[in-house]
């Protein structure tokens, strides 16, 4: 699927049609950055065509963070990430010297 382009040069990918509508709501033009969890359709993994189509939508002019975590998503593992609150990431390295992400929430915080 990430081979396969729309009219505009956008990777087509089922969660296109979300992406162009967070990006006409200017949501990446406030955006800080961005985390992009696992993406699967059935046995299909779509997280790199996805990578590519959210970055077709990111402002231009200014570069956007991305993290690409393969344990993260709105149902994996059934733990929820607050919208509109800061949390902090982060960077960690695992073994072999590759880089990982630590989510820092403080739940405590937001009584």
């Amino acid at each position: 699927m990430a081979d396969i382009l729309d009219g505009k040069g956008s990777p087509r990918v089922p969660q296109g049609h979300v992406l162009a509508g967070l990006k006409l709501a200017g949501l990446f033009e406030r955006a800080a950055g961005i985390i992009l969890g696992d993406f699967h359709q059935g046995n299909n993994d779509l997280s790199e065509a996805v990578y590519h189509a959210l970055r077709y939508h990111l402002p231009p002019r200014r570069p956007v963070p991305i993290i690409r975590l393969t344990n993260f998503g709105h149902i994996y593992p059934i733990a929820p990430l607050p919208l509109h609150r800061p949390v902090t990431l982060r960077r960690t390295s695992r073994r072999g010297g590759k880089p990982g992400v630590k989510i820092e929430i403080p739940w405590g915080k937001w009584k």
